[in-house]
């Protein structure tokens, strides 16, 4: 196994980047939502990073696409709700439907950023 396999093994997990960013924002509170949605969210955040990240990035060493430009809307589209959700922009809507939002675009921002980390290492 050459340096150049071992880079392009490790290519593929650059989705754990978006985990650990998760784990990090976690620890230091960094995102304005209930620490309850954190914490029941985390692991699921972190492990669908890796995941997207992987995918997003055999994808891309196959097939040319938008998946970078794509995953890294929705990632800031994700980060927008939980903001305004948390900063009270969404207050005026059914507390329902905002904490389902909440809980979707934290798992859908981790995600996404994982999947927009490897799609432009491809």
């Amino acid at each position: 196994m050459t340096g150049k396999d071992i880079v392009d093994v490790l290519k593929n997990f650059v989705g754990a980047i978006s985990a650990v960013i998760a784990q990090l924002e976690a620890w230091r509170g960094l995102l304005p939502i209930n620490p309850v949605i954190r914490v029941d969210l985390l692991n699921v955040s972190s492990i669908g990073a890796v995941i997207c990240g992987i995918c997003a990035h055999q994808y891309t060493t196959r097939r040319s696409g938008p998946v970078g430009g794509v995953a890294a809307a929705i990632a800031v589209a994700a980060l927008v709700v939980v903001i305004a959700a948390g900063v009270g922009g969404l207050d005026a809507l059914n507390a329902r439907l905002v904490s389902a939002a909440v809980r979707v675009s934290y798992v859908a921002f981790f995600s996404a950023l994982g999947a927009a980390l490897g799609a432009f290492t491809a």
